[in-house]
Protein backbone atom coordinates (compact mmCIF):
# COMPACT_ATOMS: atom_id res chain seq x y z
CA UNK A 1 0.00 0.00 0.00
CA UNK A 2 1.51 3.11 -1.17
CA UNK A 3 0.81 7.13 0.55
CA UNK A 4 1.16 10.33 -1.11
CA UNK A 5 3.02 13.04 -0.15
CA UNK A 6 0.52 14.85 2.14
CA UNK A 7 0.77 16.45 5.89
CA UNK A 8 0.55 12.83 7.85
CA UNK A 9 1.54 14.61 11.16
CA UNK A 10 -1.22 13.11 13.43
CA UNK A 11 -1.97 12.88 17.48
CA UNK A 12 -1.02 10.04 18.78
CA UNK A 13 -4.33 9.29 19.71
CA UNK A 14 -5.27 9.65 15.96
CA UNK A 15 -2.68 6.95 14.39
CA UNK A 16 -3.25 3.83 16.97
CA UNK A 17 -6.77 4.53 16.40
CA UNK A 18 -6.39 2.96 12.90
CA UNK A 19 -4.89 -0.13 14.14
CA UNK A 20 -8.19 -2.87 13.97
CA UNK A 21 -8.61 -5.44 16.23
CA UNK A 22 -7.47 -8.64 14.82
CA UNK A 23 -4.82 -7.21 12.93
CA UNK A 24 -1.05 -8.01 12.66
CA UNK A 25 1.24 -5.37 13.89
CA UNK A 26 5.19 -5.83 13.61
CA UNK A 27 7.39 -4.07 16.17
CA UNK A 28 10.59 -1.99 15.30
CA UNK A 29 14.06 -1.65 17.69
CA UNK A 30 15.37 -4.55 19.34
CA UNK A 31 15.70 -5.25 23.06
CA UNK A 32 16.65 -2.06 25.03
CA UNK A 33 17.11 0.19 21.98
CA UNK A 34 14.87 2.58 20.22
CA UNK A 35 11.84 0.07 20.77
CA UNK A 36 8.24 2.59 19.80
CA UNK A 37 7.74 2.37 23.37
CA UNK A 38 4.76 5.45 23.53
CA UNK A 39 2.87 4.02 20.33
CA UNK A 40 2.58 0.50 22.35
CA UNK A 41 1.41 2.26 25.60
CA UNK A 42 -1.48 4.07 23.44
CA UNK A 43 -2.39 0.23 21.93
CA UNK A 44 -2.63 -0.79 25.18
CA UNK A 45 -4.66 2.24 26.70
CA UNK A 46 -6.95 1.85 23.96
CA UNK A 47 -7.27 -1.95 24.34
CA UNK A 48 -6.79 -3.06 21.13
CA UNK A 49 -7.49 -7.52 21.17
CA UNK A 50 -6.90 -10.05 19.46
CA UNK A 51 -3.30 -8.52 17.63
CA UNK A 52 -0.65 -10.85 16.21
CA UNK A 53 2.37 -9.48 17.21
CA UNK A 54 5.22 -9.81 15.17
CA UNK A 55 8.73 -9.45 16.07
CA UNK A 56 12.97 -10.58 16.17
CA UNK A 57 15.06 -9.07 19.39
CA UNK A 58 12.09 -8.20 21.59
CA UNK A 59 11.70 -6.66 24.98
CA UNK A 60 8.87 -4.05 26.61
CA UNK A 61 6.78 -3.73 23.33
CA UNK A 62 5.29 -7.32 22.95
CA UNK A 63 5.95 -7.74 26.88
CA UNK A 64 3.49 -5.04 27.83
CA UNK A 65 1.06 -6.13 25.20
CA UNK A 66 0.94 -8.99 26.49
CA UNK A 67 0.00 -8.13 29.87
CA UNK A 68 -2.82 -5.50 28.39
CA UNK A 69 -4.69 -8.15 27.07
CA UNK A 70 -4.00 -7.24 23.38
CA UNK A 71 -2.21 -10.11 21.37
CA UNK A 72 -3.62 -13.47 21.42
CA UNK A 73 -0.53 -15.09 19.12
CA UNK A 74 3.32 -13.98 18.69
CA UNK A 75 5.47 -14.94 15.84
CA UNK A 76 9.24 -13.63 17.27
CA UNK A 77 12.86 -15.10 17.91
CA UNK A 78 13.40 -13.93 21.17
CA UNK A 79 11.66 -11.72 24.08
CA UNK A 80 13.71 -10.73 26.98
CA UNK A 81 15.47 -7.60 28.25
CA UNK A 82 18.64 -9.17 28.08
CA UNK A 83 20.51 -10.54 30.56
CA UNK A 84 21.16 -7.34 33.03
CA UNK A 85 17.05 -6.59 33.43
CA UNK A 86 15.57 -10.63 32.88
CA UNK A 87 13.00 -12.39 31.50
CA UNK A 88 9.99 -10.84 30.12
CA UNK A 89 7.66 -12.26 32.79
CA UNK A 90 4.11 -10.98 30.90
CA UNK A 91 4.82 -12.61 27.76
CA UNK A 92 6.13 -16.16 29.99
CA UNK A 93 3.04 -16.50 32.18
CA UNK A 94 0.96 -15.86 29.06
CA UNK A 95 2.66 -18.44 26.99
CA UNK A 96 2.80 -20.94 30.08
CA UNK A 97 -1.24 -20.18 30.99
CA UNK A 98 -2.18 -20.55 27.16
CA UNK A 99 -3.24 -16.99 26.92
CA UNK A 100 -0.69 -16.37 24.19
CA UNK A 101 0.19 -19.06 21.27
CA UNK A 102 3.98 -18.06 21.28
CA UNK A 103 5.14 -19.80 17.40
CA UNK A 104 9.23 -19.56 18.44
CA UNK A 105 11.10 -18.17 15.29
CA UNK A 106 14.30 -18.10 13.57
CA UNK A 107 15.46 -15.23 12.48
CA UNK A 108 16.20 -15.78 9.35
CA UNK A 109 13.53 -17.85 8.44
CA UNK A 110 11.21 -15.23 9.32
CA UNK A 111 13.51 -12.52 7.37
CA UNK A 112 12.61 -14.74 4.35
CA UNK A 113 8.97 -14.75 5.60
CA UNK A 114 9.18 -11.08 5.58
CA UNK A 115 11.09 -10.86 1.88
CA UNK A 116 8.20 -13.20 0.82
CA UNK A 117 5.63 -10.21 1.73
CA UNK A 118 8.20 -7.57 0.38
CA UNK A 119 8.43 -9.42 -3.02
CA UNK A 120 4.81 -10.14 -3.65
CA UNK A 121 5.44 -13.48 -3.27
CA UNK A 122 3.33 -16.18 -1.36
CA UNK A 123 6.21 -17.98 0.44
CA UNK A 124 10.20 -18.42 0.12
CA UNK A 125 12.75 -21.25 0.38
CA UNK A 126 15.06 -21.70 3.24
CA UNK A 127 17.79 -24.43 3.92
CA UNK A 128 16.49 -27.38 5.68
CA UNK A 129 18.39 -26.75 8.70
CA UNK A 130 15.77 -26.31 10.99
CA UNK A 131 14.27 -29.82 9.77
CA UNK A 132 16.66 -31.25 12.19
CA UNK A 133 14.96 -28.94 15.26
CA UNK A 134 11.21 -29.04 17.11
CA UNK A 135 10.25 -25.24 15.23
CA UNK A 136 8.71 -27.56 12.48
CA UNK A 137 6.61 -28.60 15.13
CA UNK A 138 5.43 -25.87 16.04
CA UNK A 139 4.88 -24.50 12.40
CA UNK A 140 2.69 -26.76 10.42
CA UNK A 141 2.72 -24.07 7.55
CA UNK A 142 6.51 -24.86 7.50
CA UNK A 143 6.60 -27.04 4.18
CA UNK A 144 9.66 -29.56 4.19
CA UNK A 145 9.91 -30.72 -0.13
CA UNK A 146 12.01 -32.30 -2.56
CA UNK A 147 14.15 -29.33 -3.68
CA UNK A 148 12.92 -29.50 -7.54
CA UNK A 149 16.17 -27.89 -8.33
CA UNK A 150 18.68 -29.98 -6.62
CA UNK A 151 18.39 -34.01 -7.14
CA UNK A 152 18.02 -35.70 -3.82
CA UNK A 153 18.02 -32.62 -1.71
CA UNK A 154 15.39 -30.90 0.58
CA UNK A 155 14.33 -27.56 1.42
CA UNK A 156 11.68 -25.86 3.23
CA UNK A 157 8.54 -23.25 2.01
CA UNK A 158 7.76 -20.92 4.29
CA UNK A 159 4.73 -18.75 3.91
CA UNK A 160 4.79 -14.96 3.49
CA UNK A 161 4.41 -12.51 6.80
CA UNK A 162 2.48 -9.69 5.72
CA UNK A 163 1.66 -7.04 8.92
CA UNK A 164 -1.06 -4.70 8.72
CA UNK A 165 1.38 -2.01 10.22
CA UNK A 166 4.80 -1.81 11.23
CA UNK A 167 5.50 0.54 14.28
CA UNK A 168 8.68 2.32 14.42
CA UNK A 169 10.50 4.82 16.53
CA UNK A 170 12.86 7.29 14.88
CA UNK A 171 15.20 10.28 15.30
CA UNK A 172 13.92 12.28 12.79
CA UNK A 173 10.84 12.65 10.53
CA UNK A 174 9.08 15.35 8.14
CA UNK A 175 6.08 15.63 7.67
CA UNK A 176 5.33 13.81 4.65
CA UNK A 177 6.46 10.58 6.42
CA UNK A 178 10.24 10.65 5.07
CA UNK A 179 12.08 9.47 8.51
CA UNK A 180 15.56 9.16 9.71
CA UNK A 181 17.56 6.38 11.85
CA UNK A 182 20.27 7.82 13.51
CA UNK A 183 22.96 5.05 15.15
CA UNK A 184 21.65 2.09 15.13
CA UNK A 185 19.26 0.57 12.46
CA UNK A 186 17.35 -2.49 12.56
CA UNK A 187 15.70 -4.12 9.36
CA UNK A 188 13.95 -0.99 8.78
CA UNK A 189 13.57 -1.81 5.29
CA UNK A 190 12.78 -5.00 5.21
CA UNK A 191 10.18 -4.08 8.00
CA UNK A 192 8.35 -1.55 5.79
CA UNK A 193 8.62 -3.23 2.18
CA UNK A 194 6.89 -6.30 4.15
CA UNK A 195 3.44 -4.42 5.77
CA UNK A 196 0.42 -2.81 4.31
CA UNK A 197 1.40 0.38 6.16
CA UNK A 198 3.98 1.95 8.72
CA UNK A 199 3.17 4.23 11.71
CA UNK A 200 5.91 6.77 13.06
CA UNK A 201 6.45 8.48 15.70
CA UNK A 202 9.63 10.93 16.24
CA UNK A 203 11.84 12.85 18.11
CA UNK A 204 11.63 15.00 15.94
CA UNK A 205 9.52 16.98 12.94
CA UNK A 206 11.69 18.54 10.31
CA UNK A 207 11.28 19.73 6.85
CA UNK A 208 12.14 17.71 4.30
CA UNK A 209 15.41 19.82 3.37
CA UNK A 210 16.42 19.65 6.80
CA UNK A 211 15.99 15.79 6.96
CA UNK A 212 17.71 15.39 4.05
CA UNK A 213 20.88 17.57 5.52
CA UNK A 214 21.12 15.00 8.21
CA UNK A 215 21.48 12.16 6.72
CA UNK A 216 25.29 11.71 7.10
CA UNK A 217 28.46 9.67 9.47
CA UNK A 218 26.87 10.53 12.46
CA UNK A 219 29.08 7.39 13.96
CA UNK A 220 31.08 6.90 11.43
CA UNK A 221 31.73 4.96 8.67
CA UNK A 222 27.82 3.83 9.37
CA UNK A 223 25.61 5.65 7.15
CA UNK A 224 22.02 6.81 8.46
CA UNK A 225 19.77 5.54 6.78
CA UNK A 226 16.72 7.22 4.99
CA UNK A 227 13.41 5.53 4.31
CA UNK A 228 10.54 7.59 1.77
CA UNK A 229 7.52 8.59 2.55
CA UNK A 230 5.17 6.44 0.95
CA UNK A 231 5.15 3.22 3.20
CA UNK A 232 4.36 5.84 5.62
CA UNK A 233 0.46 5.86 7.13
CA UNK A 234 1.18 8.23 9.64
CA UNK A 235 3.60 10.18 11.63
CA UNK A 236 3.52 11.14 15.61
CA UNK A 237 6.04 13.92 17.21
CA UNK A 238 6.87 11.87 20.22
CA UNK A 239 10.20 13.13 22.33
CA UNK A 240 11.18 10.56 24.18
CA UNK A 241 8.84 8.35 22.60
CA UNK A 242 11.18 5.48 22.82
CA UNK A 243 11.34 5.94 26.79
CA UNK A 244 12.08 3.49 28.95
CA UNK A 245 14.84 2.32 25.96
CA UNK A 246 17.23 4.46 24.12
CA UNK A 247 17.36 6.57 21.12
CA UNK A 248 20.76 7.52 20.38
CA UNK A 249 21.88 10.34 19.57
CA UNK A 250 19.28 11.44 21.56
CA UNK A 251 19.44 9.62 25.60
CA UNK A 252 20.55 6.22 26.72
CA UNK A 253 18.26 3.91 28.10
CA UNK A 254 16.15 4.36 31.75
CA UNK A 255 18.03 1.58 33.91
CA UNK A 256 16.07 2.82 37.01
CA UNK A 257 11.97 2.69 34.89
CA UNK A 258 13.16 -0.74 33.78
CA UNK A 259 14.30 -2.13 36.81
CA UNK A 260 10.74 -0.85 38.60
CA UNK A 261 8.92 -2.46 35.14
CA UNK A 262 9.98 -5.88 35.89
CA UNK A 263 9.42 -5.11 40.13
CA UNK A 264 5.92 -4.93 39.06
CA UNK A 265 6.23 -7.58 36.21
CA UNK A 266 8.23 -10.70 37.94
CA UNK A 267 5.77 -11.01 40.99
CA UNK A 268 2.47 -12.03 39.04
CA UNK A 269 0.01 -10.18 36.49
CA UNK A 270 -2.34 -8.98 39.34
CA UNK A 271 1.12 -6.86 40.62
CA UNK A 272 1.30 -5.74 37.22
CA UNK A 273 -1.72 -4.29 36.59
CA UNK A 274 -0.53 -1.73 39.56
CA UNK A 275 1.92 -0.69 36.76
CA UNK A 276 -0.45 -0.93 33.71
CA UNK A 277 -3.13 1.46 36.42
CA UNK A 278 -0.17 3.81 37.08
CA UNK A 279 1.88 4.69 33.96
CA UNK A 280 -0.89 3.69 30.82
CA UNK A 281 -4.59 3.79 31.83
CA UNK A 282 -4.03 6.68 34.57
CA UNK A 283 -1.99 8.66 32.15
CA UNK A 284 -4.14 10.49 29.58
CA UNK A 285 -0.89 11.76 27.20
CA UNK A 286 2.51 10.75 26.49
CA UNK A 287 3.43 14.24 28.89
CA UNK A 288 1.83 12.96 31.71
CA UNK A 289 3.50 9.75 31.64
CA UNK A 290 6.89 11.39 31.06
CA UNK A 291 5.80 13.55 33.54
CA UNK A 292 5.45 10.53 35.87
CA UNK A 293 8.60 8.82 34.86
CA UNK A 294 10.74 11.64 36.39
CA UNK A 295 9.64 14.64 34.50
CA UNK A 296 12.49 17.43 33.03
CA UNK A 297 15.18 15.72 36.09
CA UNK A 298 15.00 12.72 34.74
CA UNK A 299 15.15 13.75 31.49
CA UNK A 300 17.74 15.60 31.48
CA UNK A 301 19.77 12.62 32.84
CA UNK A 302 19.03 10.39 30.10
CA UNK A 303 19.83 13.01 27.52
CA UNK A 304 23.43 13.02 29.27
CA UNK A 305 24.33 9.68 28.35
CA UNK A 306 28.18 10.82 27.06
CA UNK A 307 29.63 12.07 30.48
CA UNK A 308 29.71 8.32 32.01
CA UNK A 309 31.60 6.94 28.79
CA UNK A 310 33.86 10.36 28.54
CA UNK A 311 34.19 9.77 32.26
CA UNK A 312 35.57 6.46 32.11
CA UNK A 313 37.88 7.34 29.02
CA UNK A 314 39.64 9.86 30.75
CA UNK A 315 40.13 7.72 33.88
CA UNK A 316 40.88 4.18 32.39
CA UNK A 317 43.96 2.33 33.14
CA UNK A 318 46.55 2.94 30.14
CA UNK A 319 50.07 1.22 31.73
CA UNK A 320 50.12 -2.54 31.62
CA UNK A 321 49.37 -4.24 35.52
CA UNK A 322 51.17 -7.56 34.52
CA UNK A 323 53.65 -7.41 37.39
CA UNK A 324 50.48 -7.15 40.04
CA UNK A 325 48.82 -9.57 38.87
CA UNK A 326 48.75 -12.97 40.87
CA UNK A 327 45.71 -15.16 40.11
CA UNK A 328 43.06 -15.32 37.82
CA UNK A 329 39.04 -16.10 38.30
CA UNK A 330 36.76 -19.03 36.80
CA UNK A 331 34.89 -16.40 34.23
CA UNK A 332 38.36 -15.09 33.26
CA UNK A 333 39.69 -18.58 32.56
CA UNK A 334 36.68 -19.22 30.76
CA UNK A 335 36.83 -16.27 28.63
CA UNK A 336 40.47 -17.31 27.82
CA UNK A 337 39.41 -21.25 26.87
CA UNK A 338 36.31 -19.83 24.30
CA UNK A 339 38.98 -17.07 22.69
CA UNK A 340 41.25 -20.51 21.69
CA UNK A 341 38.63 -21.59 19.13
CA UNK A 342 38.71 -17.44 17.62
CA UNK A 343 40.79 -18.00 14.44
CA UNK A 344 42.14 -14.98 12.26
CA UNK A 345 40.75 -13.87 9.27
CA UNK A 346 37.35 -15.06 9.14
CA UNK A 347 33.89 -13.74 10.59
CA UNK A 348 32.65 -14.72 14.17
CA UNK A 349 29.94 -13.54 15.42
CA UNK A 350 27.95 -13.62 18.78
CA UNK A 351 23.91 -13.36 19.76
CA UNK A 352 22.16 -11.42 22.14
CA UNK A 353 22.99 -11.99 25.89
CA UNK A 354 26.70 -13.45 25.63
CA UNK A 355 28.60 -11.73 27.95
CA UNK A 356 31.68 -13.80 27.88
CA UNK A 357 31.61 -14.72 24.26
CA UNK A 358 31.86 -10.74 24.03
CA UNK A 359 34.83 -10.56 25.97
CA UNK A 360 36.62 -13.48 24.62
CA UNK A 361 36.17 -12.20 20.80
CA UNK A 362 37.72 -8.81 22.08
CA UNK A 363 40.71 -10.62 23.60
CA UNK A 364 41.16 -12.49 20.61
CA UNK A 365 41.24 -9.59 18.48
CA UNK A 366 43.71 -7.87 21.09
CA UNK A 367 45.81 -10.75 21.08
CA UNK A 368 46.04 -13.59 18.83
CA UNK A 369 43.77 -12.77 16.48
CA UNK A 370 44.08 -9.12 15.57
CA UNK A 371 43.21 -9.55 11.53
CA UNK A 372 39.58 -11.51 12.74
CA UNK A 373 35.79 -9.75 11.18
CA UNK A 374 33.61 -10.09 14.13
CA UNK A 375 30.31 -9.01 14.51
CA UNK A 376 28.77 -7.34 17.50
CA UNK A 377 26.02 -9.24 18.30
CA UNK A 378 22.73 -8.34 16.43
CA UNK A 379 23.47 -4.49 15.83
CA UNK A 380 25.12 -5.61 12.47
CA UNK A 381 28.36 -3.38 13.55
CA UNK A 382 31.70 -5.32 12.35
CA UNK A 383 34.48 -4.93 14.62
CA UNK A 384 33.59 -2.26 17.36
CA UNK A 385 36.65 -0.83 18.99
CA UNK A 386 34.79 -0.39 22.92
CA UNK A 387 36.34 1.34 25.73
CA UNK A 388 34.15 -0.98 28.10
CA UNK A 389 31.52 -3.82 27.01
CA UNK A 390 28.36 -2.33 28.71
CA UNK A 391 25.29 -4.34 29.87
CA UNK A 392 23.43 -4.67 26.09
CA UNK A 393 25.13 -5.81 23.15
CA UNK A 394 23.48 -2.68 21.57
CA UNK A 395 24.07 -0.35 23.97
CA UNK A 396 26.60 2.62 22.42
CA UNK A 397 29.65 2.23 24.13
CA UNK A 398 29.83 -1.66 22.19
CA UNK A 399 28.89 0.03 18.70
CA UNK A 400 31.83 2.70 19.26
CA UNK A 401 34.29 3.33 16.57
CA UNK A 402 33.13 0.52 14.36
CA UNK A 403 34.94 -0.34 11.06
CA UNK A 404 31.48 -1.14 9.27
CA UNK A 405 27.69 -1.70 9.21
CA UNK A 406 26.10 -4.67 7.88
CA UNK A 407 22.34 -4.72 8.16
CA UNK A 408 21.15 -7.38 10.44
CA UNK A 409 19.00 -8.80 7.86
CA UNK A 410 21.89 -9.62 5.78
CA UNK A 411 23.93 -11.28 8.44
CA UNK A 412 21.87 -14.71 7.99
CA UNK A 413 22.63 -14.73 4.03
CA UNK A 414 26.32 -14.52 4.64
CA UNK A 415 25.73 -17.85 7.01
CA UNK A 416 24.02 -19.22 3.87
CA UNK A 417 26.95 -18.73 2.16
CA UNK A 418 28.90 -20.55 4.01
CA UNK A 419 31.10 -16.85 4.64
CA UNK A 420 30.68 -17.03 8.64
CA UNK A 421 33.19 -18.93 10.76
CA UNK A 422 32.54 -19.38 14.21
CA UNK A 423 29.16 -18.84 16.19
CA UNK A 424 29.02 -19.15 19.83
CA UNK A 425 25.48 -20.80 21.26
CA UNK A 426 23.86 -21.30 24.63
CA UNK A 427 21.11 -22.44 26.27
CA UNK A 428 18.70 -23.49 29.41
CA UNK A 429 19.37 -27.05 28.62
CA UNK A 430 22.28 -28.74 26.46
CA UNK A 431 22.34 -32.57 25.69
CA UNK A 432 24.84 -35.51 25.41
CA UNK A 433 24.83 -34.75 21.56
CA UNK A 434 24.96 -30.77 22.01
CA UNK A 435 21.77 -30.39 21.03
CA UNK A 436 20.62 -26.88 22.51
CA UNK A 437 17.51 -25.44 24.26
CA UNK A 438 16.32 -21.71 24.82
CA UNK A 439 12.68 -22.39 23.66
CA UNK A 440 10.66 -24.09 26.32
CA UNK A 441 11.07 -26.36 29.63
CA UNK A 442 8.14 -28.98 29.39
CA UNK A 443 6.36 -29.40 25.83
CA UNK A 444 4.98 -27.44 23.32
CA UNK A 445 1.42 -28.88 24.55
CA UNK A 446 2.24 -28.38 28.56
CA UNK A 447 4.84 -25.69 29.02
CA UNK A 448 6.19 -25.50 32.37
CA UNK A 449 8.99 -22.55 31.87
CA UNK A 450 8.82 -20.44 28.37
CA UNK A 451 12.24 -19.63 27.91
CA UNK A 452 13.38 -16.04 25.98
CA UNK A 453 13.94 -18.09 22.53
CA UNK A 454 16.93 -19.33 20.46
CA UNK A 455 17.04 -16.13 18.14
CA UNK A 456 18.78 -17.19 15.44
CA UNK A 457 19.97 -20.14 16.42
CA UNK A 458 17.71 -23.14 15.06
CA UNK A 459 18.44 -21.60 11.40
CA UNK A 460 22.37 -21.21 12.05
CA UNK A 461 24.14 -23.65 14.23
CA UNK A 462 24.09 -26.28 11.92
CA UNK A 463 26.04 -23.99 9.23
CA UNK A 464 28.89 -22.89 11.02
CA UNK A 465 32.75 -24.52 10.90
CA UNK A 466 32.91 -23.88 14.45
CA UNK A 467 30.05 -23.81 17.00
CA UNK A 468 30.99 -23.21 20.48
CA UNK A 469 28.38 -23.79 23.16
CA UNK A 470 29.30 -22.20 26.39
CA UNK A 471 27.31 -22.35 30.15
CA UNK A 472 28.08 -20.69 33.24
CA UNK A 473 26.04 -22.97 35.06
CA UNK A 474 26.90 -26.82 34.93
CA UNK A 475 25.25 -28.00 37.83
CA UNK A 476 22.25 -30.14 39.33
CA UNK A 477 20.14 -27.64 41.14
CA UNK A 478 16.53 -28.37 42.80
CA UNK A 479 17.14 -31.75 41.03
CA UNK A 480 17.48 -30.12 37.74
CA UNK A 481 20.51 -29.98 35.18
CA UNK A 482 21.20 -27.66 32.74
CA UNK A 483 23.71 -30.47 31.04
CA UNK A 484 20.64 -33.13 30.67
CA UNK A 485 20.44 -36.19 28.62
CA UNK A 486 17.43 -35.09 25.67
CA UNK A 487 16.64 -31.44 26.00
CA UNK A 488 12.71 -30.46 25.83
CA UNK A 489 12.86 -28.80 22.76
CA UNK A 490 15.68 -28.68 19.80
CA UNK A 491 16.42 -25.04 19.66
CA UNK A 492 19.74 -25.88 17.95
CA UNK A 493 21.06 -28.81 16.60
CA UNK A 494 23.48 -30.90 17.54
CA UNK A 495 25.18 -34.16 15.82
CA UNK A 496 22.28 -36.88 15.19
CA UNK A 497 21.81 -39.71 17.44
CA UNK A 498 23.05 -43.28 16.43
CA UNK A 499 20.91 -44.02 13.00
CA UNK A 500 20.45 -40.60 11.85
CA UNK A 501 21.66 -38.19 9.74
CA UNK A 502 21.61 -34.48 8.87
CA UNK A 503 22.83 -34.20 5.40
CA UNK A 504 25.14 -31.35 4.84
CA UNK A 505 25.27 -30.40 8.46
CA UNK A 506 27.89 -29.33 10.74
CA UNK A 507 27.99 -30.61 14.70
CA UNK A 508 29.43 -28.63 17.25
CA UNK A 509 33.21 -28.03 18.06
CA UNK A 510 33.16 -27.43 21.93
CA UNK A 511 31.39 -27.01 25.25
CA UNK A 512 32.92 -24.90 27.63
CA UNK A 513 31.56 -24.63 31.12
CA UNK A 514 32.45 -23.73 34.35
CA UNK A 515 33.54 -27.64 35.70
CA UNK A 516 35.61 -28.23 32.22
CA UNK A 517 35.83 -28.20 28.42
CA UNK A 518 33.95 -30.94 25.97
CA UNK A 519 34.88 -31.91 22.45
CA UNK A 520 32.37 -34.74 20.63
CA UNK A 521 33.52 -37.96 20.06
CA UNK A 522 33.51 -38.01 16.11
CA UNK A 523 31.90 -41.95 16.05
CA UNK A 524 29.00 -41.48 18.18
CA UNK A 525 28.71 -37.46 18.62
CA UNK A 526 28.41 -37.79 22.49
CA UNK A 527 30.18 -34.93 24.60
CA UNK A 528 33.82 -35.96 25.54
CA UNK A 529 35.78 -34.97 28.29
CA UNK A 530 38.77 -32.94 27.39
CA UNK A 531 40.05 -31.45 30.14
CA UNK A 532 39.31 -30.18 33.82
CA UNK A 533 39.88 -26.97 35.83
CA UNK A 534 42.43 -26.94 38.55
CA UNK A 535 39.70 -27.46 41.45
CA UNK A 536 37.56 -29.78 39.07
CA UNK A 537 37.44 -33.47 38.90
CA UNK A 538 35.84 -36.24 36.99
CA UNK A 539 33.19 -36.97 39.64
CA UNK A 540 32.40 -33.77 39.83
CA UNK A 541 31.49 -33.75 36.22
CA UNK A 542 29.36 -36.81 36.40
CA UNK A 543 27.64 -35.49 39.34
CA UNK A 544 26.60 -32.31 37.48
CA UNK A 545 25.90 -34.08 34.40
CA UNK A 546 22.41 -35.86 33.68
CA UNK A 547 24.22 -38.17 31.33
CA UNK A 548 27.52 -39.80 31.03
CA UNK A 549 30.14 -37.95 28.64
CA UNK A 550 32.79 -40.17 26.97
CA UNK A 551 35.44 -39.67 29.55
CA UNK A 552 38.82 -40.41 28.86
CA UNK A 553 41.33 -42.90 30.99
CA UNK A 554 43.74 -39.69 31.59
CA UNK A 555 41.92 -35.83 31.80
CA UNK A 556 44.27 -33.41 31.77
CA UNK A 557 44.46 -29.95 33.57
CA UNK A 558 43.01 -27.17 30.60
CA UNK A 559 46.21 -24.97 29.85
CA UNK A 560 46.01 -21.69 32.01
CA UNK A 561 45.99 -18.28 31.01
CA UNK A 562 48.77 -16.07 30.72
CA UNK A 563 49.52 -12.99 32.61
CA UNK A 564 49.63 -11.14 29.71
CA UNK A 565 45.98 -12.21 28.67
CA UNK A 566 44.45 -11.51 32.27
CA UNK A 567 46.03 -7.95 32.17
CA UNK A 568 44.02 -7.18 28.72
CA UNK A 569 41.39 -8.81 29.78
CA UNK A 570 40.80 -7.00 32.63
CA UNK A 571 42.66 -3.87 31.27
CA UNK A 572 41.32 -3.24 27.91
CA UNK A 573 39.21 -6.14 26.60
CA UNK A 574 36.27 -5.93 29.68
CA UNK A 575 37.65 -3.53 31.89
CA UNK A 576 33.72 -3.27 33.63
CA UNK A 577 33.89 -7.11 33.92
CA UNK A 578 30.56 -7.46 32.14
CA UNK A 579 31.93 -11.44 32.22
CA UNK A 580 30.73 -11.43 35.61
CA UNK A 581 27.07 -11.18 34.96
CA UNK A 582 27.28 -14.48 33.85
CA UNK A 583 28.13 -15.88 37.28
CA UNK A 584 26.45 -16.26 40.69
CA UNK A 585 28.55 -14.15 43.38
CA UNK A 586 29.72 -17.82 44.92
CA UNK A 587 31.34 -19.24 41.50
CA UNK A 588 33.16 -15.96 41.04
CA UNK A 589 35.60 -17.15 44.58
CA UNK A 590 36.98 -19.48 42.82
CA UNK A 591 40.52 -18.55 41.86
CA UNK A 592 43.18 -20.05 40.51
CA UNK A 593 46.91 -18.83 41.38
CA UNK A 594 49.66 -18.26 38.69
Amino acid sequence: MLFPKENKVVSLEEAISTINDGDMVLIGGEFNGRVPAALVREIVRQRKKNLTLVGHASGLPLDLLCAGGCATEIQLTRLSFEREYGNAYNYRRACESGRIKSKDQCCGVINQQLRASGFGLPWMPVMPHIAYTDFMKLHPEWKLIDDPMREGEKIILVPKLSPNVYLVHCSKADPYGNWLVEHESFNEMLYSKASDRVIVSAEEIVTPEELRKSCGLIFPPHFDPFYPFFKTSHVVHLPFGAHPTHCYPHYTYDKQHIEEYQEYARVSDEKFKEYLDKYIYSCKTHDEYLEKVGGVSKLNTLTNWRKPFTDFKENKVTTSQVDEITDYSIDELMVVCLSRYIQGNMLHWHGGDSYMPMAALRLAKLTHAPDIIYCGGVTGYMNPDPEYLPEMANDFPYCHDVEAYYEFEHLFDLVERSETRLMFFGGAQIDKYGNVNATLLGSIDDIKVKLAGGGGTGQIMGKHPVVIIWTAAHEKRGGHYTLVDKVDFITGHGNPPPGVSYPGEIGPTACVTDLGVFGFDKDTGIMKLEALYLDTTVEMILENTEFSPIIPDKVPVVEPPTKEQIDILRRVADPTGIRKKEFLPKQLERRFKF
